[in-house]
């Protein structure tokens, strides 16, 4: 509850470090997370991105921000993260299931394709392909240990925003 102390702090920390990328992104998780002041947390995440491209946090952080106004740029501010691999629950809870509650499904597979990770998240893939069908009629069709996961995740990708 004391945020504009936080938001103090991170101001001086970004004065007295003006380079640092890390205090720029966690400036933009209080200003979009806790102030409500969005179009100042995309600013602070973009500086963040601009001083260290090579940070993951930024670019999801980012990308959860513009997944509704811009669903194409969110995504591909997501190609650009090394780490990407290691983010599936973040991306699929975060990412794709607004892009899919918004009708964009095809996006999402589309993504998935060009990062390399249809494979690599098989049954996020398959997930999305369903959704996009609007059936998990599809779902049938694979292996058990990979239709399992993949209804439960289709499921919750389809289930309305709380």
């Amino acid at each position: 509850g004391r945020y504009e102390e936080a938001e103090a702090a991170y101001q001086r920390a970004i004065e007295l470090e003006p380079k640092l990328a890390v205090p720029w992104n966690n400036l933009g998780n209080l200003l979009q997370h806790h102030l409500k002041r969005y179009e100042e947390a995309e600013a602070a995440y973009r500086r963040s991105i601009e001083l260290e491209p090579k940070l993951d946090h930024p670019r999801l952080n980012l990308a959860e921000r513009l997944v509704k106004s811009d669903p194409t740029a969110a995504l591909e501010l997501l190609k650009g993260a090394p780490g990407l691999v290691e983010w599936e629950p973040f991306i699929r809870q975060n990412i794709l299931k607004p892009m899919i509650q918004q009708g964009h499904a095809e996006l999402c597979v589309k993504f998935l394709e060009e990062t390399g990770l249809s494979q690599k998240w098989l049954p996020t893939y398959e997930a999305c392909l369903a959704a996009g069908e609007g059936s998990a009629r599809r779902l049938g069709r694979l292996v058990p240990e990979v239709r399992e996961p993949t209804i439960k995740i289709y499921r919750d990708l389809v289930a309305p925003p709380k």
